[in-house]
């Protein structure tokens, strides 16, 4: 299954001499209702959300897959290509993936079909056509725009009997082909800048961030090492050992889960060390700012493999900095391990804190977080925050955080459910808690309704908010998430960068979900430079296959 998820570099094609795309993605023969004529079946939906269907060779819908096809003239021949088992009142969907370098107003979409026919473009319908005819080039010609970047055409066509045909190419006014056009069969593509794996004496890479004084991208292991990227040369360097900037007395264990780098260039990291010297263990938290230690607490260890730990670090609006720390137990359970603190939750932990970069005191911002592993603010100030769920199948939520609310944790989870736990902690009288944001989909979420918010186990990791750049223009203003993934249910969850857009009313936000990028690989971070957006892999389930910075477009 992994195979088909994404390729590592996914090849492009060119239209031809005429314009005609020659390269889709084609899933067929759906079987249509015979006592229906083409005029009513133009109008079901075989495929769910039709206009904006978005797949990748090798996915499944209506118990087929879509299927990479290089047509053999300038149109789809589905009935010979596809129609086999079955060639008559059928619909076949094709999909391409066109990428223009600018873009394109006051341009022509030329369709022709036999039968009837529904074209949609970036999730637009721009042409419905329900009349039987038999093929020829140009029989609709529809103006468009093409966004600069990626544009999904997609292409709907009935056949009742005899031939099933399409065919699609753009033009200019005078029917001129568009050049510099180039078609790809997945939506999203992805640069590799370096490969990362795992050099000598270093583990998995956990953070990226960009150094505004250099211009060049740090990323940050789990042991504290710091390499720095040159995006344009497209090479890596060893920036600092943990041993240089790091405590020489510190804890054999030790996790990096936080990387920050401020206006001035000062590199931030956020360290949890393991004092097992003392008992119970401790936690020591420490955030270093070069190689000064900046700001340190404590608590106690977490129990079993539930110690999440101080992560992100981050500047909010206000100047203030912001640290995700997350809880210590599963459920807020006590425990039975005699090395380990029986208290469940503490002061510090399960929190957003807050400090002036200028007197580093921490305050609690807000509590009721499992772990906040990535947090962004949008332009209007909203801090929204992906949060992991319990192991007993919660769901995964995202949150807007605002000062001195309870997000639910050990409590609730999601929509207001119960932990699924005998030893479940009883939530204190009168604690009021704030919903996780309702994902309206169309992805990362199980089922056809409103979740709250992600599938459980996907893991949200990495966030940001995109204002502007180089991406096509219906990303601005909207939010990217990075979820690691699991194998821990029915089917692989995760494994992918996401698109949030927040709609708000009546007070309440509630989230557009879309997959922007999907790899067979985990993506734990994402950067932005000069508008463009780098996505970093934690690790792969190949282990011939190392972990990369990546370039998505």
């Amino acid at each position: 299954m992994l195979t088909l998820l994404l390729a590592l570099v996914q090849d492009s094609y060119a239209p031809d001499p005429e314009g005609f795309i020659r390269n889709w993605l084609v899933l067929a023969p759906i079987p249509c209702d015979a006592e229906n004529n083409g005029a009513v079946e133009i109008d079901a939906q075989q495929v769910k959300d039709e206009a904006r269907i978005q797949p990748k060779p090798g996915d499944a819908a209506r118990n087929l897959t879509w299927t990479a096809h290089a047509t053999a003239d300038y149109f789809i021949d589905f009935l010979r290509s596809f129609g086999q088992p079955r060639g008559e009142d059928v619909i076949g969907y094709a999909v391409a993936y066109v990428h223009a370098d600018a873009e394109m107003d006051r341009i022509q979409m030329r369709v022709g079909s036999n039968d009837q026919c529904k074209a949609y473009l970036n999730g637009v319908q721009v042409l419905r056509f329900d009349e039987g005819r038999s093929l020829e080039k140009d029989q609709n010609i529809v103006g468009v725009s093409l966004a600069k970047g990626v544009n999904t055409v997609i292409l709907k066509v009935i056949n009742a009997s005899n031939q099933w045909q399409g065919c699609v190419r753009f033009t200019t006014k005078d029917g001129a082909p568009v050049r510099n056009l180039k078609v790809t069969l997945a939506p999203r593509e992805a640069q590799e800048v370096v490969a990362l794996g795992q050099p000598v004496g270093t583990i998995n890479p956990v953070r990226v961030a960009l150094n505004p004084k250099t211009d060049r991208l740090l990323v940050l292991y789990l042991n504290g090492d710091l390499w720095e990227v040159d995006v344009e040369a497209k090479t890596k360097r060893l920036y600092k050992k943990a041993d240089d900037y790091m405590r020489k007395d510190r804890a054999p264990y030790l996790q990096a889960l936080g990387l920050h780098v401020d206006r001035e260039g000062r590199v931030y990291v956020v360290a949890n060390e393991r004092k097992q010297d003392v008992k119970p263990w401790i936690a020591h938290v420490v955030v270093y700012r070069d190689a000064e230690e900046f700001l340190t607490f404590d608590h106690p260890w977490g129990i079993g493999p539930f110690n999440h730990g101080a992560c992100h670090l981050a500047e909010g609006p206000d100047g203030l900095l912001y640290l995700g720390v997350g809880s210590r137990t599963d459920h807020g359970e006590t425990g039975k391990d005699e090395h380990l603190d029986k208290k469940g939750e503490t002061e510090w932990t399960a929190a957003m804190l807050r400090f002036d970069p200028k007197a580093p005191k921490p305050e609690v911002f807000c509590r009721g977080l499992r772990n906040p592993y990535g947090f962004a603010w949008d332009d209007q100030g909203r801090l929204l925050a992906g949060e992991h769920g319990p192991d007993a199948h919660h769901p995964e939520e995202l949150n807007w955080l605002r000062a001195g609310k309870h997000y639910g944790f050990p409590y609730v989870f999601g929509n207001g459910e119960k932990p699924m736990y005998p030893d479940a902690a009883p939530a204190p009288e009168g604690l009021a808690f704030e919903p996780p944001i309702a994902n309206l989909g169309p992805d990362a979420r199980p089922g056809d309704v409103p979740y709250y918010s992600f599938h459980p186990h996907s893991a949200p990791t990495g966030m940001l908010f995109y204002k502007d750049g180089a991406l096509p223009e219906r990303y601005r203003g909207s939010f990217f998430l990075t979820r690691f993934g699991n194998f821990l249910g029915k089917e692989p969850v995760g494994f992918e960068v996401l698109n949030i857009r927040l709609e708000e009313k009546d007070g309440k936000v509630a989230a557009r979900c879309e997959t922007f990028y999907k790899t067979s690989r985990r993506p734990i971070d994402l950067c932005l430079r000069k508008g463009r957006l780098y996505a970093l892999e934690y690790d792969t389930i190949d282990a011939q296959r190392p972990s990369r910075l990546l370039e998505l477009r």
